[in-house]
C-alpha cells in the first residue's frame, strides 16, 4: 500500500546534484586583506608540481610559477617567487567543478595576491573561483616597479599601460580586466569608477587594429540586449514581463555606456568594415543613430550590418524594418526580427510574430518562442494557446499554466512523462521539472476526495526523468494521500519484528534502484511519522519503524 509513497520518495532522495553556487566577485582592497604576499614579478618558468595541500580536481593540475619579483606591495620581500595554483589542461572528461585557475605564461608580467604554502612557496588564495575570471592575479603593463599607495591605485596603472600596448592580444586583455573592475561581465565590481574607465577606453574605439577596437566597442555594447546574440534570452526575461524560467533577467543600465564615446562608434560604422555591425549594435541604446541610416544599413550588402539595423531599430518607433525582416527569405533576418520584436515589447507586433512560431527553421522557431515568452501573459496567451501544438508548446504550457493551471493538467502530465524540450532550446529551467512542479502545486492543494479522480496526473508525478525536485514531506505526504484514495482497503499492518525481510512486506526490491535507496527507506519513514497533516494509526506508525536499516541478506 505504500509502495508508491514510499519508492518516489526514495528517488526523490538519491536525486544527485551537479550544480555549486559561485561566489562573488572581490573588491581589490578587501582581497588584499585576505593575503599575505601582493607582488609583481616576471614569469621565468611553469612546470607541474605534487602538492598534497591542494585537493584534486578532474582537468585542474597544480602547476607552480617560478617569478622574478621585481617589487612587493605587501609581505616580505624577496627575489623569487614560487607560486602555486590550479590551471586547466583538458582532460577529455566531464568536468563538474572548476576551481580557481591561472594560465600564467613564461616570460609575461603579473601582479600576484598570495598566501604561504608548503617549503618556502606561496599559493593562489582559495580553491573555489568568482565572478570575476582569474581573480588574485592581474597582467601587468609593464616590467618596472609597481606604481600607486593602494592596490587599486597599483590596478589601475598597470591595466591602463597594458590596454594601450601595440600588442593586440596584451591590449585586448588590458581592455578585458578594466572592463571587469568597474563592473563589466556582471562582475558587480566598482574597483574603478565606471566613466572613468570608459573615458581612458574611449579612444581605443579608433584603434587601427581591428582586434583592439573590436575589444573596446565590445565594453561600450555589453550593456545592452542588442550586442551578443546569445544573451538575448536573458534581456528579455530582464525587460519582459512574462515567463522565461531558470536565467538570471539583466535589465539595461540607466545610461548606456555609449553614450560616451558616440561620436566614435558612428565613425566605425560607416568606415570600417569588419567593424560596422558591433559599432551599429553598441549604438543601439543612444537613440542617436538617424533614422536615414538604419534605412541605409537595412539595404546593406552585408548580412551582419542589416540584422544590426533591424535590431537596433527596436528603438524607434517605427516599425518598418522589423515587419519586413519578419517575412525576408533569409532565416537569420527571421530570427532577427523574432528578437526585435521581443525587445520592442509591442503587443502589437504579436501578430507578426505568428508565423514565425512554425517556421521551417529551429534557431527562428526558438527566437520567436523566447520574445512570446517575454511578453505579459495578459497580452500572450492568445498566442500561447494557438501553439501549443509547436515543438516549443512545453514551454507554453508551463507559462499558461503558471498563472492557472487548472486547464492545462493532462497536457502538464504529458510534458512530464515524455520528457518533452526543444531541440533548439535556450537552456534554463528544464521544461518537464517545471511542469512537475506546477502540477505538483496544483494536486497538494486538492481535497483528498479530488485525488480519487487524479489517477493519471499521480502517476505522471512519479515519472519525472529528470532530476526531481529536492524532496519535502508534502511530496511523501501526497503520495500516502494517494494511496489511501484508490479504494476503501485494510489498514497496513505492520509486520512482526523490526529485522522483516523485504519479501515479508511484499516490497518489490526490482523497483528499488540501487542498495543505497533501500537503505533510505527507514529515514524515510521517520519524516512519514513527522509529517503532521497525515494522522497515523498506532499500526502505522510502529509499521513505518519496522522497515529494515540495512540491505537485507
Amino acid at each position: 500500500m505504500w509502495r508508491g509513497a514510499l519508492i518516489l520518495c526514495l528517488l526523490v532522495v538519491s536525486t544527485p546534484v551537479h550544480a555549486y553556487p559561485v561566489g562573488p566577485a572581490i573588491p581589490l582592497e578587501e582581497l588584499a586583506t585576505k593575503v599575505e604576499l601582493i607582488a609583481k614579478g616576471t614569469v621565468l618558468s611553469v612546470k607541474p608540481v605534487t602538492d598534497p595541500s591542494f585537493v584534486p580536481v578532474t582537468a585542474y593540475p597544480v602547476y607552480e610559477a617560478e617569478l622574478a619579483v621585481i617589487s612587493t606591495f605587501k609581505g616580505k620581500p624577496a627575489t623569487k617567487l614560487r607560486f602555486r595554483h590550479y590551471t586547466y589542461k583538458p582532460a577529455n572528461v566531464g568536468i563538474g567543478y572548476s576551481p580557481l585557475a591561472y594560465d600564467l605564461v613564461p616570460g609575461r608580467t603579473y601582479v600576484v595576491f598570495a598566501i604561504r604554502g608548503s617549503n618556502g612557496s606561496f599559493r593562489q588564495f582559495q580553491k573555489d573561483h568568482t565572478q570575476k575570471a582569474s581573480q588574485g592575479v592581474i597582467p601587468a603593463g609593464d616590467t618596472k616597479p609597481h606604481r600607486g599607495a593602494t592596490i587599486t591605485e597599483v590596478a589601475w596603472e598597470e591595466l591602463r599601460t597594458l590596454a594601450k600596448d601595440p600588442v593586440a592580444e596584451l591590449a585586448r586583455e588590458g581592455i578585458d580586466e578594466l572592463d571587469a573592475l568597474s563592473g563589466g561581465h556582471m562582475t558587480k565590481l566598482a574597483d574603478f569608477d565606471r566613466g572613468v574607465t570608459l573615458a581612458e577606453l574611449r579612444p581605443l574605439v579608433l584603434a587601427k587594429d581591428d582586434q583592439i577596437a573590436r575589444a573596446a566597442i565590445t565594453v561600450f555594447g555589453t550593456d545592452g540586449p542588442y550586442f551578443v546574440d546569445r544573451d538575448a534570452p536573458y534581456w528579455l526575461a530582464g525587460i519582459g514581463k512574462g515567463t522565461i524560467s531558470g536565467l538570471t533577467p539583466r535589465k539595461p543600465t540607466t545610461l548606456p555606456g555609449a553614450v560616451i564615446a558616440t561620436k566614435e562608434l558612428l565613425d566605425v560604422a560607416t568606415t570600417r568594415p569588419a567593424l560596422r555591425a558591433i559599432a551599429i549594435r553598441a549604438l543601439g541604446r543612444t537613440k542617436t543613430v538617424p533614422a536615414s541610416s538604419l534605412i541605409a544599413w537595412s539595404k546593406d550588402p552585408d548580412l551582419e550590418v542589416r540584422r544590426a539595423a533591424v535590431l537596433v531599430s527596436a528603438e524607434s518607433t517605427d516599425r518598418t524594418l522589423i515587419r519586413q525582416a519578419a517575412v525576408d527569405p533569409l532565416p537569420e533576418l527571421r530570427a532577427t526580427a523574432a528578437l526585435a520584436i521581443g525587445f520592442t515589447q509591442d503587443p502589437r507586433l504579436l501578430a507578426v510574430l505568428g508565423p514565425l512560431h512554425r517556421d521551417p527553421k529551429g534557431p527562428v522557431r526558438a527566437a520567436a518562442a523566447m520574445s512570446l515568452l517575454s511578453f505579459a501573459i495578459t497580452d500572450a496567451t492568445p498566442s500561447l494557446v494557438a501553439n501549443l501544438g509547436t515543438d516549443f508548446g512545453p514551454l507554453f504550457v508551463n507559462a499558461l499554466a503558471t498563472h492557472d493551471p487548472k486547464p492545462y493538467l493532462a497536457r502538464l502530465a504529458d510534458v512530464i512523462v515524455k520528457n518533452q524540450q526543444p531541440g533548439d532550446w535556450w537552456g534554463g529551467s528544464i521544461p518537464s521539472g517545471v511542469s512537475w512542479k506546477l502540477l505538483f502545486g496544483y494536486l497538494k492543494a486538492q481535497p483528498i476526495a479530488e485525488l480519487t479522480k487524479q489517477a493519471s496526473l499521480l502517476d505522471a508525478l512519479e515519472k519525472l526523468k529528470n532530476e526531481a525536485p529536492k524532496p519535502t514531506p508534502r511530496i511523501c505526504t501526497l503520495s500516502i494521500l494517494r494511496t489511501r484514495s484508490y479504494s476503501k482497503r485494510k489498514p497496513f499492518l505492520p509486520p512482526k519484528g523490526k529485522g522483516s525481510s523485504l519479501r515479508s512486506l511484499k516490497l518489490e526490491p526490482s523497483r528499488l534502484r540501487t542498495p543505497s535507496s533501500i537503505e533510505t527507506i527507514s529515514s524515510v519513514c521517520m519524516v512519514l511519522r513527522n509529517t503532521k497533516s497525515l494522522r497515523f494509526s498506532p499500526a502505522e506508525d510502529s509499521g513505518c519503524m519496522a522497515w529494515p536499516s540495512r540491505m537485507p541478506e
